[in-house]
């Protein structure tokens, strides 16, 4: 889903609300979610995303991965509701960018994965969601 959880209501993680982000499941083996986004000829410097089990889903857990051009470049913790891990993965050059979610080893019951705020950003550019200190 994209913007929306199961329900079609707004994505939330860990108590915040994301009015943009992608909504998806893992599959109950080892068989990975993988969104693949073509980025080809793009000038992205990076990629960035608050990750977590999505707030309806109860006591699932995930796994959330970042390949660039088909390498593991960055991975969560198992991640459980209340939790949030944010990536910050570069991206220069790629090809190809998978966003993967993994069942925690312990079924798929809940495992109901949100990518918060998920975007990438050009080489150089400040994020603009980046919070201000």
């Amino acid at each position: 889903h994209r913007d929306t959880n199961y329900s079609g209501k707004p994505i939330g993680i860990a108590g915040r609300t994301y009015p943009k982000g992608i909504w998806t499941h893992s599959f109950d083996d080892a068989t990975p979610a993988d969104i693949v986004v073509d980025v080809a000829g793009k000038r992205f410097g990076s990629f960035v995303a608050d990750v977590g089990v999505e707030d309806s889903a109860g006591n699932g857990s995930v796994v959330f991965q970042v390949l660039i051009d088909g390498a593991v470049k960055a991975e969560s913790p198992v991640m459980h509701s209340g939790t949030v891990h944010t990536f910050h993965v570069d991206a220069s050059g790629a090809r190809e960018v998978t966003l993967r979610v993994l069942n925690g080893d312990d079924g798929y019951a809940c495992d109901h994965a949100a990518w918060g705020l998920a975007r990438f950003l050009d080489r150089g550019a400040p994020d603009p969601l980046a919070e201000v200190s």
